[in-house]
C-alpha cells in the first residue's frame, strides 16, 4: 500500500505540516536547485510511523507485519516501497513535484539508513514474554490460566503454530493408539516436551532421545512433532555438520531441530560437541550463505532425536553437562495393533487443536516442575537411562578405572586390554567398536597411568604395541 492510499484514504487527518515541523521537508530545494535533496530522516520518519516494520540488528534483517507474524522482508523490496511512496507524495501533496526527482538508489538508500535507527528492536524474537501465535489468535499464558488474544504487531513473533486453538478439543487416538506403548512417566515426559516445543525456547535445556525397537511409534511422535509446530518452524538437525561454517545460520528463525532414525553414532560426530551450546543458552557465532555479515544468535533451541539404535555420545570429560542435557524414552513394547499409513497426518487432520491443548498442558505441567524443582522433573528409571547412555559412552574409561592399575615392571599389550574391554561391554549389553576403543586408548592411558604406548614390548617373538607400568587388578570383571 502506497503512503497515497494510506495518508488519503486510511488516515486522512494525517498532518503533514506537523511532520514537517518535527523532522523538516519532504526535500530541500533553492531557486537554482528546485529538485535540491531528499530529507532521508523525513522519509524514515514517516516510513517507521505507517509500517509495522522492525529491523533485527543482529541479524541484520527486516521483518515486515502480516496480519499475524512478522516476516523478512528484504532491503530490495524496502527500497521499492519507498520510492513508490515518494512518487505517490509527488503526485498528491501539492507542490511536491519534483520528489518524482528523487528517487534514485543513493537518497532511497540513505533513507533505509535512517529507517533502521527508528525500527531497531533489540531481541525482537526472543519471546521473553512467552507467546504462542496459533492459528486463530495469540496464546498468553499467565500461571495455570491461557488466553487467547486478538493478533496484534505488538505481539511479536515471527513463528506461526499452524493449528488452531479450541481448549475443548480432545486427541484420544493420539494418547490411546500413538503413545499407548509407552507407561505413564514417559507419555507424561513426551507431553512435557510438546509443550515446550510450542513455547519455542529451550528453557529447560535439554535434548529429548526416543530410541528402542521399529515401528512403535517414535518416528510418529516425531512427525508430530513437526506438523503441530509447523515445518517451516523446524530444521533437519546434522551433528556432522554443527561445525562447519553456515550450518548454525541455517536455523535463523526455527524453533525445532529434528534428528530422525539417526545412526547410532549421531551423537559422536565431530560437530556434536556443539549440541551443548546450541540448546545451552549460549551465544552462538553464525553466518548464512551469500550474506556478508556475521552475527551472534542465542542457543536455545530444541532438540528431538530418534532412533533404532541406542545412542553414545562424544562426551570428552564433560559428563555432567551431558547428564544435565539428556531426557532419553525407550520403546520396549513391540506393537500388535496393525500399522496405519500417514498416522501423523490423520491424527493431525482429526485431532490437530486436542494435540496442541495437549501440549499447552504440557506446558503448564513443565512450568510446575520449574517452579518447584528449577527444571524438568524425571523418574527414577527415565535418569537411569541418562547414566547407562553416559556409562556406555564412556565405557572405555570405565573399564579401565575398574580393571587396570600401575605396576612397576608389569605391563600389558594393547589386544590383551580391547579383549578384556570387550568382555566388559559384553556383560552390559554395551556396543563396543575396536577401532574406536584402539584410538581413545593411547589418551586415557596416559591420562589415567602416565605412561605412553610403546612398540617393542615382545610376547613370544613378536613385538606388540603395549604399556609398560601397568597391570589387571585381580576383579571379578569379565
Amino acid at each position: 500500500m502506497t503512503i497515497y492510499n494510506r495518508l488519503y484514504t486510511d488516515l486522512q487527518c494525517f498532518d503533514l505540516g506537523s511532520h514537517i515541523r518535527k523532522y523538516g521537508p519532504p526535500h530541500y530545494s533553492t531557486e537554482r536547485n528546485p529538485v535540491g535533496q531528499l530529507n532521508e530522516d523525513f522519509w524514515a520518519a514517516l516510513e517507521a510511523e505507517f509500517n509495522h516494520i522492525l529491523f533485527e540488528n543482529r541479524e541484520n534483517e527486516f521483518y515486515k507485519y502480516n496480519s499475524r507474524i512478522y516476516e523478512r522482508f528484504s532491503v530490495h523490496l524496502l527500497l521499492q516501497q519507498i520510492s513508490n511512496d515518494i512518487l505517490a507524495a509527488s503526485e498528491n501533496w501539492q507542490g511536491y513535484d519534483p520528489l518524482a526527482q528523487l528517487r534514485n538508489a543513493k537518497h532511497i538508500s540513505g533513507v533505509v539508513t535512517h529507517f533502521k535507527g527508528y525500527v531497531q528492536k533489540e531481541e525482537a524474537f526472543d519471546n521473553k514474554a512467552g507467546l504462542i501465535h496459533v492459528a486463530n489468535g495469540v496464546l498468553k499464558i499467565a500461571g495455570d490460566d491461557i488466553k487467547l488474544l486478538p493478533f496484534s504487531p505488538q505481539l511479536i513473533s515471527r513463528n506461526l503454530i499452524p493449528i488452531a486453538y479450541d481448549p475443548k478439543a480432545k486427541c484420544p487416538r493420539f494418547k490411546n493408539e500413538l503413545l499407548g506403548l509407552l507407561d505413564k512417566d514417559d507419555r507424561l515426559l513426551l507431553q512435557k516436551f510438546l509443550g515446550l516445543y510450542l513455547l519455542g525456547r529451550n528453557i529447560i535445556q535439554k535434548m529429548l532421545i526416543l530410541h528402542g525397537i521399529g515401528e512403535t511409534g517414535k518416528s510418529t511422535f516425531s512427525e508430530v512433532a513437526r506438523k503441530l509446530i509447523g515445518p517451516e518452524n523446524c530444521a533437519e538437525l546434522r551433528t556432522n555438520l554443527l561445525h562447519e561454517r553456515f550450518e548454525i545460520g541455517s536455523y535463523v528463525g526455527k524453533h525445532l531441530l529434528i534428528g530422525a532414525d539417526v545412526a547410532s553414532n549421531f551423537l559422536n560426530s565431530k560437530g556434536a560437541y556443539r549440541l551443548k551450546a546450541i540448546m545451552g543458552g549460549d551465544l552462538l557465532d553464525a553466518e548464512r550463505k551469500g550474506v556478508n555479515h556475521r552475527f551472534q544468535l542465542p542457543g536455545n533451541f530444541n532438540v528431538l532425536v530418534t532412533a533404532n539404535n541406542r545412542q553414545t555420545a562424544r562426551i570428552e570429560q564433560d559428563r555432567s553437562a551431558w547428564q544435565r542435557r539428556l531426557a532419553i524414552v525407550e520403546y520396549e513394547r513391540p506393537r500388535t495393533a496393525k500399522v496405519i499409513p500417514e498416522f501423523a497426518d490423520l491424527l493431525m487432520h482429526t485431532e490437530g487443536s486436542g494435540i496442541l491443548s495437549e501440549g499447552l498442558e504440557g506446558l503448564l505441567k513443565l512450568q510446575g516442575d520449574i517452579k518447584s524443582y528449577g527444571t524438568l522433573q524425571l523418574s527414577q528409571r527415565q535418569k537411569e537411562r541418562v547414566e547407562s547412555l553416559l556409562n556406555e559412552s564412556d565405557a572405555l574409561r570405565l573399564f579401565l578405572q575398574a580393571t587396570v592399575e600401575s605396576a612397576g615392571g608389569q605391563n600389558l599389550t594393547s589386544t590383551e586390554i580391547v579383549q578384556k574391554f570387550a568382555g566388559f561391554c559384553s556383560s552390559r549389553g554395551w556396543n563396543m567398536k575396536t577401532r574406536k576403543t584402539e584410538e581413545q586408548l593411547p589418551d586415557l592411558m596416559m591420562e589415567l597411568f602416565q605412561v605412553a604406548r610403546s612398540n617393542n614390548i615382545e610376547r613370544g617373538e613378536t613385538k606388540l604395541r603395549s604399556y609398560r607400568g601397568v597391570k589387571f587388578k585381580y576383579t571379578n570383571h569379565p
